[in-house]
C-alpha cells in the first residue's frame, strides 16, 4: 500500500472515530413543563433525582444529604439560564424569542420546531443516515449502487445523496455529484464529500516532488472558502471534514501548509472573498436550472439560527479542540465560530449540566440510597 492509500485509509478511519464523538443536535434531553403561565419548570428528572428503594425508608441523615444534592442539581440547572444573562422566565411559543427549545418553548410548540429542524436537515442533505430521515431514504438505501447511478443520471436528489455517501474520494463521479448537489442547494453530505475530495487531491499532488507550493495554497484557499460558504449557511459539515483531515495530516507537510495559509491576513481576506464568489457562482448555476437564488443570510429563520447556535454550544462543551485548531481564519472566532454569543454559552452550560453535572450528582445520590 503506497503512502497516499495509507493516508486515505487513515482519513476514513479518523472520520468514523471522530464523527462518532462529534456533537449532534439530535441529543434527547429531559423535557420541561409546557404551562406558559408559570415560570419555567425544573425537569422531573432533576426533581426526582433520587428515589428510595421500594419499601425502604431513608434515615434523616441520608434524606438531608439527598435534599442537599437535589438543591445543588436544581441550582446548577437554573444557573444555565444566567449564562445568557437572563433568569428563568415564562416559556414562550414558536414565535417567541427562545434560545433553548427544551427550556424555553412550551411543549405544544416543540413538535413544530422539531419538524422544521427535520425538514431543514432534509432540504440541505444533512444527516442522511439519521433514523429520523429513514422515511425519505429507506428505499434508496435498499437500492443497489447501479440503480442509484441510474437514478443519479435523472438528477434524483435523494439518489445522489445516498450514492455520494458510498463513493470514495477517488471515484470520478464524486466531484460531479457533489458539485451538482451544491448548486441544487445542498450543504450536508455534498459539502462533506466536496471538501474531502479537495483535500484528497491536494494530498495526492504533494506526492509530486515538482509540485508548486502556490498551486497547493490556491487549492487550500478554495477548500476553506467552501467551508466558509457552509458556515455562512449555518452548516458545520465542511468544517467537520476539514478538521478531521487536518488531524490526519497535522504532522505532515500538508498539515503545516494548512496552518501557514491562515497565518497570513491577506490570505484570510482571500478566503472570505472566494466564499462569496462561490455563492455567486452557485446562484448562476441555479439560474440556468430555473431555480430561485439561495436565501440571503438575513432571511435565516429563527429555528435555523438557534439550531446552529445549539450545535456550536454542544461542540464547545463536548469537543472544544475541534473549534480551537489553528487552521481556521481568525475572523471566524468572532463570526461563525463565536462561542461567546449568549445563546451559545447557554447551550454549552446546558449540555455540560446533562453530560457532566447531573450524572455526577446522580451517582452520589445512588451511592447514598444503596447503603441500607
Amino acid at each position: 500500500m503506497n503512502n497516499l492509500s495509507k493516508s486515505i485509509v487513515a482519513i476514513a478511519c479518523a472520520t468514523l472515530i471522530i464523527w462518532s464523538f462529534w456533537p449532534s443536535n439530535e441529543a434527547t434531553l429531559p423535557q420541561e413543563s409546557d404551562d406558559i403561565t408559570k415560570p419555567r419548570a425544573i425537569p422531573a428528572e432533576i426533581q426526582d433525582i433520587v428515589v428510595a428503594p421500594k419499601g425502604k425508608a431513608l434515615s434523616l441523615e441520608k434524606q438531608q444529604k439527598l435534599d442537599r444534592l437535589r438543591e445543588k442539581a436544581i441550582q446548577i440547572y437554573l444557573d444555565t439560564y444566567k449564562t445568557e444573562g437572563a433568569e428563568a422566565k415564562t416559556q414562550v411559543g414558536y414565535d417567541g424569542d427562545w434560545c433553548n427549545i427544551n427550556q424555553d418553548v412550551i411543549e405544544s410548540d416543540r413538535a413544530l420546531i422539531q419538524k422544521e429542524r427535520l425538514e431543514l436537515d432534509f432540504e440541505r442533505g444533512r444527516r442522511v443516515n439519521s433514523p429520523r430521515l429513514d422515511t425519505y431514504y429507506a428505499a434508496y438505501k435498499a437500492s443497489s449502487d447501479e440503480e442509484l447511478r441510474q437514478l443519479t443520471g435523472t438528477r434524483d436528489k435523494l439518489a445522489m445523496r445516498t450514492l455520494l455517501g458510498k463513493l470514495p474520494s477517488s471515484e470520478p463521479l464524486t466531484k460531479s455529484i457533489a458539485s451538482e448537489l451544491i448548486i441544487m442547494g445542498d450543504t450536508g453530505v455534498a459539502l462533506e464529500s466536496y471538501v474531502r475530495l479537495k483535500v484528497y487531491e491536494i494530498a495526492r499532488e504533494l506526492l509530486n516532488d515538482n509540485i508548486d507550493d502556490k498551486t497547493v495554497i490556491k487549492q487550500l484557499l478554495s477548500t476553506l472558502a467552501y467551508v466558509e460558504y457552509g458556515l455562512r449557511r449555518h452548516d458545520f459539515s465542511g468544517l467537520r471534514v476539514y478538521s478531521i483531515a487536518y488531524q490526519t495530516h497535522k504532522d505532515k507537510p500538508l498539515g503545516q501548509i494548512m496552518r501557514d495559509v491562515v497565518a497570513n491576513p491577506s490570505m484570510q481576506q482571500t478566503i472570505e472573498r472566494l466564499s462569496h464568489t462561490i455563492e455567486n457562482s452557485i446562484n448562476k448555476g441555479r439560474e440556468k436550472r430555473n431555480l430561485s437564488p439561495l436565501p440571503k443570510r438575513e432571511e435565516t429563520s429563527h429555528v435555523e439560527l438557534r439550531t446552529f447556535e445549539a450545535e456550536l454550544g454542544n461542540m464547545q462543551q463536548l469537543s472544544p479542540e475541534s473549534l480551537n485548531l489553528d487552521i481556521y481564519p481568525t475572523a471566524w472566532k468572532n463570526t461563525h465560530l463565536n462561542t461567546e454569543k449568549p445563546c451559545v454559552k447557554r447551550h454549552k452550560a446546558y449540555y455540560k449540566f446533562f453530560s457532566e453535572d447531573y450524572p455526577a450528582i446522580r451517582k452520589q445520590a445512588n451511592a447514598i440510597t444503596s447503603r441500607f
